[in-house]
């Protein structure tokens, strides 16, 4: 997932970009609101953390720009405005959620797994494709836990090149080439 984060304070704006990082998202930092007119038009992102705070444009001029363009980007807004009519503001403008500073980086986490999900169409944090599902609660945890951990990811692709699969049943099969999750044109060798 790769994330716009749109923050003019650099404690903040470093705190969560490390966050995220160690949680698995690409973010991208931005600290005025021109740059962040800028990075959106690419049209790259999966997600865009928004202060109204920003120098250069305010950050509700970033969001109702964007909803103007037809973008349909999730978006949270970080911000110290706390005001009932600012979050209503916000939200009418077409923030998918607001988050009021100072806040707990879990909180914010969880939050942009429950727009993530919403833009997926799921209400459920358990992805769901064929016999394979991710549990994305569970994933950012695990992923927290290795990235602390030393040594190889526990996901990570067995030495010699071997990965492994579920098969029926959801018994492993171990099978040589590619990491199991390619795209079936980039996996080498039959299908076991």
């Amino acid at each position: 997932m790769r994330l716009l984060l749109a923050e003019d304070d650099a404690m903040i704006g470093a705190a969560v970009r490390d966050r995220l990082h160690g949680q698995g998202f690409a973010v991208d930092w931005v600290r005025d609101g021109r740059a962040a007119d800028a990075a959106l038009a690419g049209d790259v992102y999966d997600l865009l953390l928004l202060d109204l705070g920003l120098p250069g444009r305010e950050g509700l001029a970033v969001l109702k720009a964007l909803r103007g363009r037809g973008s349909t980007l999730p978006v949270v807004i970080v911000t110290a405005r706390d005001a009932v009519d600012d979050r209503v503001a916000g939200l009418d403008a077409g923030a998918d959620d607001y988050v009021v500073k100072p806040f707990d980086l879990k909180e914010l986490e969880a939050r942009l797994r429950a727009v993530l999900r919403r833009r997926a169409g799921s209400a459920s944090s358990v992805i769901e494709h064929g016999r394979l599902s991710l549990d994305l609660a569970a994933g950012v945890r695990l992923a927290a836990r290795a990235a602390r951990a030393s040594g190889p990811h526990p996901l990570a692709r067995p030495a010699g090149g071997a990965s492994l699969r579920l098969g029926r049943g959801g018994r492993q099969q171990r099978r040589r080439g590619a990491h199991p999750l390619a795209a079936p044109e980039a996996r080498s060798g039959p299908d076991p």
